[in-house]
């Protein structure tokens, strides 16, 4: 889910959708993953890639792994669920909503 939910920001914050994105593994290596889709929508981006079990596949391998990622204004944030944090980033007038 980390790719999708990459190519769903970069792809509401530039504007643009983008064929591929860098993930950081827990060794701090980087790999490239191919973004299958990414939709501009009504209420933000959709976005999915297909999950790639490499060596050690298992029964989610080749599955469709998407996002819907929605940005709203306040100065509280959600991560779906019913928590809410106060949001104390860089602009306090944007929250951004991510659920999938």
């Amino acid at each position: 889910m980390t790719a999708a939910a990459i190519a769903a920001l970069r792809h509401l914050m530039k504007g643009r959708s983008c064929p591929a994105v860098a993930v950081r593994l827990p060794d701090s290596c980087f790999i490239p993953v191919k973004v299958r889709t990414s939709t501009l929508t009504d209420e933000g981006v959709e976005a999915s890639v297909i999950k790639d079990g490499g060596d050690d596949p298992d029964v989610t391998h080749r599955a469709e792994i998407s996002v819907k990622l929605r940005m709203f204004h306040s100065n509280r944030c959600s991560a779906g669920g019913s928590q809410q944090a106060e949001y104390s980033g860089p602009d306090s007038e944007t929250g951004i909503y991510l659920y999938g």
